[in-house]
């Protein structure tokens, strides 16, 4: 749905369903989540994903199970703000997720919308939202023009520290902090009150209007108030929701101040048109309060999560295979299900793992969860999908160790742009629309079911200027693979590295080819040299560039085909609809070009893929390459400068020559490639 078809609804929006509870009984799908948001870049838009997911919730049909680690406040927001999501708690908590009413309307502070419309007078869309906020918000937090007394009401707050004076307003001021007190009481009848400190006290004032306890329930009955405010104040003060909060707290405040404070709700505005609004959204201006917009959703709401909390495990670290094994199992025990997917949401790096955890001890602990699950339950439980919401897990080395863990893996060759955690509601509802049309939905539809929504995302974006399409691209690329399948690929790789020794073959000219081949920097718009994941190559790639190169024996460009021919066997569905995607195939290799990659990370790389690195010789190709580069190298050396001679032995070899972020000095470290 487009923005301009979401606020300007053909009807108005129905009522939302009741949160379904835990069941006993077997569900069709439970998909279970596990958010890694103790990465601190990470954790306001996975803060933000959870409270999606509740737009959405469960049903008898389709569960989500969520285990969630988030970072602190102050790691996450060096620059002092917070998400204003949940209380900002710190640790981990696991949710059954249950639909959030409560999610239907941001609570937007009226001076934000103010200050933004100040800031971009030329965009409508600011001004719409700010008429939103008037209209159907009307702010209950305070602003500054609204204490319409400024010296008349810092004096009744002065006189309220008197022992003689009414305790309701004593016990109001006692709450204030020093700095808001010192303001008060240093005030002089007659000063002028400077901008900094009404700014300081409404601050003030408004967090106290968060606060349930501000007023004691029989002092508020004293206090002069309309009928909404009394239908508030007849509430359980635990029933209230935060924005009843807000305004019954403000209700109770106006009515002590009736001379110095105005009315909540009392300002009405209209917003542009929706021609203005469809011009606004032509030029590209749609960002501003655009649902998908995290600057917006993480800094400027507050939300209070509504599911059912399962466990609070208080600083459990989200980044050990013990925790990941521990949440699948104790999920699939209380949560019987046909189905179940696994989804790991936190960075990725292909072969190193996801979540500082390798895909070798990934694997063990989905399969040791489904054990355990297995001999309480007495059922013959799996994992049915493994999707990766993270970077560049579409890689055959880390692919290779899932065979056992799940049926089918959905993962990227290329790095993701953050938004894609937000994806799951609406990911959620295009799932459950494949139940209703094949109730009987297996792991290869599911899994090719969410390639495509993001191949249809990824066509759509494709429309939107260069700027705002990179914002949204979401995945760039993402593959939906058969498991059963993998084996074949790596086996057909194998044999095409034998015959290519057996045939006399250089290992030059195939390195060659891998350096040509397209590849992955995590920048793809300025690639920064010795990047990680610019060794992250496509195989297909390879392959085809094997295949088409004339100097190449017929019998290895028929071991090429073959490759490829495995692949596209293994790959259900794959979409590459990003900026400077296209020629992908669906998955990727390490093909790193440079000595000290090799040797500085094939420890871990035989550590975190094994199965790989055992069933395959490219392993073995990289060192055996790396061991006569540097031999070479050793003994090419330059008086003025090293870096030179590296470069020379590299050309002497394959034609080209890689840069590295070697300065050319008298003794830096030597880059060798290979």
């Amino acid at each position: 749905m487009g923005i301009i078809d979401r606020i300007f609804p053909g009807s108005a929006p129905t009522p939302p369903p009741t949160p379904v509870p835990p069941k006993a009984g077997e569900t069709d799908w439970t998909v279970l989540l596990y958010v890694d948001g103790t990465y601190p870049d990470l954790e306001p838009v996975m803060a933000e994903s959870v409270s999606n997911l509740e737009t959405l919730g469960s049903d008898d049909r389709l569960r989500f199970v969520a285990q969630f680690g988030r970072s602190s406040q102050q790691k996450a927001h060096p620059d002092g703000t917070t998400d204003g999501i949940d209380g900002d708690w710190k640790g981990t908590k696991r949710y059954y997720i249950v639909k959030n009413p409560a999610l239907s309307r941001l609570e937007v502070p009226l001076a934000t919308w103010e200050s933004v419309a100040e800031a971009i007078p030329e965009n409508p869309l600011a001004h719409y939202a700010l008429a939103e906020a008037y209209a159907q918000e009307g702010s209950p937090l305070l602003r500054t023009r609204n204490i319409l007394d400024w010296p008349g009401f810092l004096e009744s707050l002065k006189k309220a520290g008197n022992p003689d004076g009414p305790p309701i307003l004593r016990q109001l001021r006692d709450k204030l902090t020093s700095g808001s007190k010192a303001i008060i009481d240093g005030y002089i009848p007659g000063q002028v009150v400077g901008d900094d400190s009404k700014s300081r006290i409404i601050e003030n004032l408004n967090d106290l209007l968060e606060e349930k306890d501000l007023f004691a329930r029989e002092d508020a009955q004293s206090i002069p108030i309309g009928d909404d405010a009394k239908l508030l104040l007849a509430k359980e003060k635990s029933k209230l929701t935060e924005v009843e909060t807000l305004l019954l707290n403000r209700y109770l405040l106006e009515g002590l101040y009736q001379n110095e404070i105005s009315k909540c709700r009392d300002k009405e505005m209209t917003g542009p048109s929706k021609e203005e609004y469809a011009k606004a959204e032509k030029l590209g201006y749609m960002s501003i309060i655009r649902e998908e917009n995290p600057v917006l959703i993480m800094r400027w709401t507050r939300r209070t999560y509504k599911s059912e909390l399962l466990a609070d495990l208080g600083n459990t670290s989200m980044q050990r295979p013990e925790s990941l094994r521990d949440f699948i199992a104790s999920s699939m025990k209380q949560f019987p299900s046909k189905h179940y997917m696994v989804v790991m949401m936190g960075h990725g790096s292909a072969w190193q793992g996801t979540s500082e955890i390798s895909p070798k001890s990934i694997a063990l602990a989905v399969r040791d969860a489904v054990v355990e699950s297995n001999r309480e339950t007495g059922r013959g439980d799996k994992v049915d999908t493994l999707v990766f919401n993270s970077c560049y897990m579409s890689n055959l080395e880390a692919l290779r160790e899932f065979p056992k863990a799940a049926q089918t893996v959905v993962a990227s060759e290329m790095a993701a742009q953050a938004n894609v955690f937000q994806h799951w509601a609406s990911l959620g509802k295009v799932i459950g629309k494949t139940m209703d049309s094949d109730p009987d939905v297996d792991a290869k539809e599911m899994a090719a079911t969410i390639v495509k929504y993001f191949k249809e995302w990824g066509e759509k974006n494709k429309t939107n200027p260069d700027i705002i399409r990179l914002s949204y691209e979401g995945y760039r690329t993402l593959t939906a693979v058969d498991m059963e399948k993998i084996p074949l690929v790596t086996e057909a790789f194998d044999k095409l590295l034998a015959d290519w020794k057996w045939e006399g073959a250089g290992v030059k000219q195939l390195l060659q080819h891998v350096d040509s081949t397209k590849a992955y920097p995590s920048n793809a718009y300025s690639p920064a040299p010795g990047d990680f994941y610019s060794d992250m190559r496509d195989l297909g790639d390879l392959m085809r560039r094997i295949q088409e190169d004339p100097t190449v024996p017929k019998v290895l460009a028929e071991d090429a085909r073959k490759v490829r021919a495995a692949i596209s066997e293994a790959i259900l569905d794959e979409q590459h609809t990003g900026q400077g995607m296209e020629g992908s195939t669906g998955m990727t290799f390490w093909g790193p070009n440079r000595v000290g990659e090799v040797r500085g990370l094939g420890k871990l790389y035989k550590q975190s893929v094994p199965t790989f690195v055992q069933e395959t010789r490219w392993e073995d190709l990289l060192e055996e390459a790396a061991q006569r580069i540097q031999k070479l190298g050793d003994n090419k050396q330059t008086p003025t400068c090293r870096q030179k001679s590296a470069e020379a032995s590299w050309k002497e070899r394959t034609g080209s020559w890689t840069p590295t972020s070697f300065p050319c000095t008298r003794n830096p470290p030597i880059p060798r490639n290979f």
